[in-house]
C-alpha cells in the first residue's frame, strides 16, 4: 500500500479513536450517571394505579425493571403511557418517555392482577336450560387468570339457554349462552298486522325461527308467506 493510503488511513483510525468518547457518551449518558429503575418502576405503577382507580374490582399492579443492559440518562420529566392495544389486565406493556433533558422512551413489562367475583351455576344444569336468578351465585378468585368472556354480572346469564352441561359450581361464560328463540319453526303464532287505523290479529305457521326483535317469517291460512318481527314469545308483528 503506498505510504500516502496508509497515512490517511492512520489518520482516520486516530480520528475515530479519539471521537469514540463523546460518541458513546452520546449514545448511553456514561458520564452523567443513570437513570434510576426504582424510580421507573415507581411512576409507571402510579400511573397503572390510577388507570385502573375505577375498575369495579381490587387491582394488584407487578411492574418489572428495564433491561439491564440498558443506560439511560437521569430524566427530570417522566411521562408514563399506555401502548397501542394493550389493556388494563393481565400481562401488558406499559411506555414510558423522557421529555427532558435528554428525550427517551423504554417499555416496561407489567402485570395487572384483577380480583374480584365471577358467576357460577348452584346445581348441575342441562343444555337447553333457561337460567334463573336462583340457580345462580359467585364465587371469588383472579379474574385475569379466567377466559376474558367470563361473566360477572348475573343480568348477563339470567333468562339465557345454556349450550352444555354444566357441573355444580362451574364458571359461567358468555360462549355458553345465547338468548333463547321466542319462535320456533313451525309452532303456531298470533300474528298481528297493524297500520293507520286497524289492529288485526290473525294465526299463521312460523317457518323459521327468531329471537325477540329479529324477523321471521310466517306461513298463513291461505299459503301465503309474510314477513314480521318476534315481539314476543309466539307473537309476530307486521306493520303495514
Amino acid at each position: 500500500m503506498p505510504w500516502q493510503h496508509q497515512k490517511l488511513l492512520y489518520n482516520l483510525l486516530f480520528l475515530f479513536i479519539s471521537m469514540a468518547p463523546s460518541i458513546l457518551h452520546a449514545d448511553t449518558g456514561t458520564g452523567i450517571g443513570r437513570q434510576d429503575d426504582h424510580e421507573l418502576i415507581e411512576r409507571a405503577t402510579q400511573f397503572l394505579q390510577q388507570q385502573t382507580a375505577k375498575l369495579p374490582n381490587k387491582a394488584r399492579i407487578e411492574v418489572l425493571p428495564p433491561d439491564a443492559r440498558l443506560t439511560l440518562t437521569p430524566c427530570s420529566d417522566l411521562q408514563p403511557f399506555m401502548t397501542g392495544n394493550n389493556r388494563l389486565w393481565g400481562r401488558t406493556l406499559i411506555g414510558v418517555r423522557c421529555k427532558a433533558p435528554k428525550p427517551w422512551t423504554v417499555y416496561l413489562q407489567a402485570t395487572i392482577h384483577i380480583t374480584g367475583q365471577y358467576l357460577v351455576n348452584n346445581e348441575p344444569m342441562h343444555q337447553g336450560h333457561i337460567i334463573k336468578r336462583t340457580e345462580l351465585g359467585t364465587a371469588n378468585g383472579e379474574l385475569t387468570h379466567m377466559p376474558v368472556d367470563t361473566l360477572t354480572d348475573p343480568q348477563q346469564a339470567i333468562g339465557k339457554m345454556l349450550l352444555t352441561n354444566l357441573a355444580t359450581g362451574s364458571p359461567l361464560r358468555a360462549n355458553m349462552l345465547r338468548t333463547p328463540n321466542a319462535i320456533e319453526e313451525g309452532e303456531i303464532v298470533t300474528v298481528i298486522a297493524r297500520g293507520n287505523g286497524f289492529d288485526i290479529n290473525t294465526n299463521g305457521r312460523a317457518i323459521t325461527s327468531a329471537q325477540i326483535g329479529h324477523p321471521v317469517e310466517v306461513r298463513m291460512p291461505d299459503g301465503k308467506i309474510i314477513d314480521g318481527i318476534a315481539t314476543e314469545p309466539h307473537t309476530v308483528l307486521i306493520r303495514q
